[in-house]
């Protein structure tokens, strides 16, 4: 839900405070992390050079999201970066499609930058 977006990004940006960013990814990337829930995860990536730091999926850590296109054709983690960088949170839907299926479908998505940190934590839910 909306709610519980806005909860677990919270809390992860306070884990990366408590604990170091390295302590909190680790902690973030395992799989029975608290921070995968449902059908949702809190991700991380860099501001400065948009490398996934913490996602569900294993492989896609490490990767280079500055280009990465919705299904409807926007740059969502550079849209993202430009509001954190004045608003230093904010909302965005887009249309992704999920993998098995043919349509893409609206996802929103909380997010925010993390005090002290060049990081962006969100969490997202389908409509």
């Amino acid at each position: 839900t909306k709610e519980e977006c806005v909860t677990k990004c919270k809390e992860a940006a306070q884990l990366i405070q408590k604990t170091g960013l390295d302590a909190a990814l680790k902690q973030m990337n395992d799989p029975n992390s608290p921070f995968i829930w449902k059908d949702s995860y809190v991700f991380c990536f860099s501001v400065e050079d948009f490398k996934i730091l913490a996602h569900r999926v294993p492989r896609i850590i490490g990767l280079d999201a500055k280009n990465y296109r919705s299904a409807d054709g926007r740059v969502i983690f550079q849209e993202m970066v430009k509001v954190a960088n004045t608003e230093d949170t904010g909302w965005i839907t887009y249309d992704y499609l999920r993998r098995g299926e043919e349509k893409a479908r609206p996802k929103t998505a909380y997010f925010l930058k993390v005090p002290g940190e060049n990081v962006i934590v969100g969490a997202g839910y389908y409509k």
